[in-house]
């Protein structure tokens, strides 16, 4: 088990900060790695002195690295996309609340196999990142600096022609030009706008390169350190001639962060020879690092009141949260369009016009407005690593996670018309909390139309309805509460203890739903698609020379391609991308497409990777080409035709294939084509830990006396063991003894709140109580938590005399008022009471009030003016040494 990237969070008390951690604690594999050795890490906080570990990412299903607070009380981390058909090296950065909720894009979605990495926040709020290309570089690229919120939208539009990558961040600004984050050496002086000619035909020797940076960290004065290593700074081995010297990272600073004309700009600090200095860090006070803040912003402890008439489908303690989205409409899902050709979703070409799935989750094929009739939820599992001594998972689908459908909903408000002037597409549903999830918009036929390539997650008790459609971050959101799923009253679709799906009876039409009270449902080849095709189309194909050159019959042998083996049929169907050293089958790539073999999200002539709408095995169910496109619309594409097919058109009838069948199919193309190997840690594996939700929490426990706990208790998979609740206390209490079982006989609730009372009033911040609660599924998965009300991180005493929710004995202005904590001049005294913090001023005037401003505003700039005089010492003795 690792446990790594600690960082503080604010707590009321500047002593007692808490302890961000990422950690693979829970066991779990990446859907896809690099080498096999890495693990899921995932978000964690504890207190000061350890107790009280509480998860926070249940949606990094990948990896967590590098948490840090920002000044606003935010987290912000760099998250290992390799979710869905995206492209496994990209690494952006993310933000969430302290509590988990929350979560939000930061560095955006736009850069095909480059990692934002290694972040800063600069006194005036704006964020510094490392970006690299992760595979050949060690880390080392270049340094962007963008505002943490800028006016209007946070990001740019997708094909707006001044960003250098999609959905670039509003204000992004390079500090470093004279280098750059991709996977070839610097670039020689002179040759900054041309390096990758710099690489092929260099203008100087290695050693004379620009050389690279990474590890941006604030210093002083808005000062900026960071590593520079000179040279090539990458290893790639295709530059033979010009990777030596590799790396020499040393310790050097940039003035005010800002943008740098050259090396030269740098201050160096320390590089010694032959060694490699790493993350510097300056050992000041944060007051000094960020003018006027003692801390970051404190935010509240995660609370579960229940929604009461704003959200009756949340009940205090519920297991469950509410998601929805004003808008399906309003999205930024377009593919970017390529600078050459204008074809903006090739089938099978190279590099950027393949990125829009690639690198965010886009279209799949052509689409209007009125095509936009449903969303789909999918649950998204983890894997755990079982390679000692079991074996790891005995599954495949196209993006190696299991999923599973919560539920698709029907979003269309016909006759109503929103702000936008679009038919309202609003919803709101409600879905399990602590479950990875992500969307996908469907069309009248029930197939994809695009696809949220990440994970998403709702807390226990989270309302959470500003997702302001599917990537509709270039644009201003349109505001909930002006839609019909945001009307008071509204009732949220469940998707927690029941799942609806649309059951169309027709293409285009306006399709039913069936609901069942399953809570999930998923789709499988061997016992799902399979049987369909033996019944239905196995007949015709039946070898690899006639009828399209499709064997349905193969899969009593394996096929083995990269160290994967799979049945004949499967391979054919999903994996046969003619590559190179692969068996290959059927009739291959079309002429024209761009290349001999399939490249992804095109996994095959038959199937696109999670787009049904645009796989020719989906066209041939359906009896039409369903991409929104004609055989001439584009070329080097596969084509359909039903005016010659005499067979496929009629399915239905010549043998009897039913719309269920076809929806099986489509929903099975859609989730990725996923295969059951073997059982156990096969597809239908349950690997999902229970959601579990304690109250008191430990500010409650702190805010008085307490006579039972509500225990809030969920399983998708397998379901909650009602008999496996145990609630033991390591002292005694309400007469139950130090280790006893205080919830004996007292069942679990699958999506319910179980109370266990306690005997008695109990103060358990005076008992120095530590209470433990786990409950099981029927997998025998086990969640548990271990809260402790006593003398640790969170003990600031019942006490509480201004009634702020922040105990004497942390509150930093413990007669007035001020739940904030703010500290304008970090002086451990209040704003609300601090009167002597900006000179004399006396009467009464503290912190923040107008004479405090203008006294500040005063020390601002002397403080200004003493930064230019040691900035143009700095540049003086600069050109001495020169």
């Amino acid at each position: 088990m690792f446990n790594v990237g600690p960082a503080f969070v604010a707590r009321p008390s500047l002593a007692r900060p808490a302890i961000v951690f990422t950690s693979s604690r829970n066991d779990f594999l990446p859907p896809r790695s690099f080498n096999g050795a890495e693990r899921v890490l995932q978000l964690f906080t504890m207190d000061w002195d350890g107790r009280n570990v509480a998860e926070l990412g249940y949606l990094n299903n990948s990896q967590a690295l590098h948490p840090y607070q920002l000044l606003d009380g935010r987290l912000a981390w760099t998250s290992w996309e390799s979710q869905g058909a995206r492209d496994m090296r990209i690494f952006p950065l993310w933000l969430i609340a302290p509590d988990g909720t929350g979560f939000a894009p930061l560095s955006g979605f736009g850069e095909l196999a480059l990692t934002h990495h290694f972040m800063t926040q600069m006194p005036d709020g704006d964020v510094v990142t490392a970006r690299y290309y992760n595979l050949n570089n060690n880390g080392f690229g270049d340094l962007v600096r963008y505002p943490i919120d800028p006016a209007g939208p946070d990001f740019r539009a997708v094909n707006d022609a001044a960003a250098a990558i999609p959905l670039e961040r509003v204000g992004q600004v390079s500090l470093t030009p004279w280098t750059h984050p991709e996977d070839y050496p610097a670039p020689c002086p002179g040759q900054e706008d041309n390096a990758y000619g710099s690489a092929n035909a260099p203008s100087c020797a290695p050693a004379q390169r620009n050389g690279k940076v990474t590890h941006p960290s604030v210093a002083p004065d808005a000062d900026l350190l960071l590593v520079y290593s000179p040279g090539p700074a990458n290893h790639n081995g295709v530059w033979s001639s010009q990777d030596e010297p590799v790396y020499q990272g040393g310790l050097y600073l940039l003035p005010d962060g800002a943008s740098s004309a050259s090396p030269a700009a740098l201050v160096k600090l320390a590089d010694e020879p032959g060694v490699n200095e790493m993350f510097p860090r300056a050992l000041v006070s944060y007051a000094t690092l960020f003018p006027g803040h003692a801390q970051p912003l404190v935010w509240p402890a995660l609370a579960n009141p229940g929604g009461g008439a704003a959200a009756p489908s949340l009940p205090a303690h519920s297991p469950f949260g509410l998601v929805g989205s004003s808008s399906l409409t309003w999205r930024d899902t377009d593919p970017r369009v390529p600078a050459s050709g204008g074809d903006p979703d090739p089938m099978n070409a190279t590099h950027e016009p393949l990125w829009a799935w690639l690198a965010q989750g886009a279209d799949a094929g052509l689409y209007d407005e009125d095509d936009i009739y449903a969303v789909r939820l999918l649950g998204m599992l983890p894997s755990t690593d079982r390679s000692y001594p079991n074996g790891g998972v005995a599954f495949t689908n196209t993006g190696n996670e299991r999923l599973r459908i919560l539920g698709e909903v029907p979003v269309r408000h016909e006759g109503v018309i929103d702000a936008q002037g679009y038919v309202d597409t609003s919803f709101l549903v409600r879905i399990p909390a602590d479950v990875p999830f992500t969307f996908q918009t469907l069309d009248r036929n029930g197939m994809v139309l695009n696809m949220a390539q990440t994970w998403h997650q709702v807390r226990p008790g989270e309302v959470r309805t500003n997702c302001g459609g599917c990537h509709a971050h270039s644009k201003e959101p349109l505001d909930f509460a002006s839609t019909v799923a945001g009307q008071p009253g509204f009732a949220p679709t469940d998707l927690a203890l029941a799942t609806p799906l649309l059951t169309p009876s027709g293409l285009g039409g306006s399709p039913g739903v069936a609901t069942s009270g399953a809570r999930q449902v998923t789709v499988e080849y061997g016992r799902d698609v399979k049987p369909i095709l033996a019944a239905r189309c196995s007949g015709c194909h039946t070898s690899d020379t006639t009828d399209g050159r499709l064997d349905l019959h193969a899969d009593g042998a394996t096929v083995t391609c990269a160290g994967t083996t799979l049945p004949g049929t499967y391979y054919r169907l999903v994996a046969d991308a003619n590559i190179d050293g692969c068996p290959k089958y059927g009739l291959g790539a079309p002429a024209g497409s761009g290349d001999t073999y399939f490249l992804a999200p095109q996994q095959t002539r038959y199937l696109r990777s999670y787009q049904s709408r645009q796989s020719l095995l989906a066209w041939k169910v359906f009896g039409a080409r369903l991409d929104g496109r004609t055989n001439a619309t584009r070329g080097g594409d596969v084509d359909y035709s039903p005016a010659t097919d005499p067979i496929h058109p009629h399915l239905d009838t010549l043998r009897g294939l039913t719309w269920s069948e076809k929806l099986t199919i489509a929903r099975w193309i859609d989730l990725g084509a996923p295969l059951d190997q073997g059982s156990p840690w096969g597809w239908f594996e349950d690997d999902l830990r229970p959601t579990l939700w304690v109250s008191p929490t430990v500010e409650e426990g702190h805010a008085g006396a307490v006579s039972a706990l509500h225990v809030g208790t969920y399983d998708l998979e397998s379901g909650i063991d009602p008999a496996s609740l145990s609630v033991t206390f390591d002292v005694a209490i309400g007469g139950h003894a130090a280790g006893a079982n205080v919830a004996a006989g007292v069942a679990a609730i699958e999506g319910g709140v179980a109370a266990v009372a306690l005997g008695a009033a109990v103060d358990l911040a005076a008992a120095d109580a530590t209470v433990t609660v786990s409950v099981a599924d029927h997998a025998g998965h086990r969640t548990t938590v271990v809260r402790s009300f006593g003398g640790g991180a969170s003990a600031c005493g019942a006490a509480d005399g201004d009634h702020d929710g922040v105990g004497d004995a942390c509150d930093n202005c413990p007669n007035l008022a001020n739940p904030g904590q703010e500290d304008q001049d970090g002086d451990g005294v209040g704003n609300a009471c601090d009167t002597l913090s900006c000179g004399a001023v006396g009467g009464g005037a503290g912190e923040g009030s107008a004479m405090c401003a203008s006294v500040s505003a005063g020390w601002t700039a002397m403080r200004r003016r003493r930064r230019e005089r040691r900035r143009s010492r700095r540049l003086r003795m600069r050109a001495v040494t020169a």
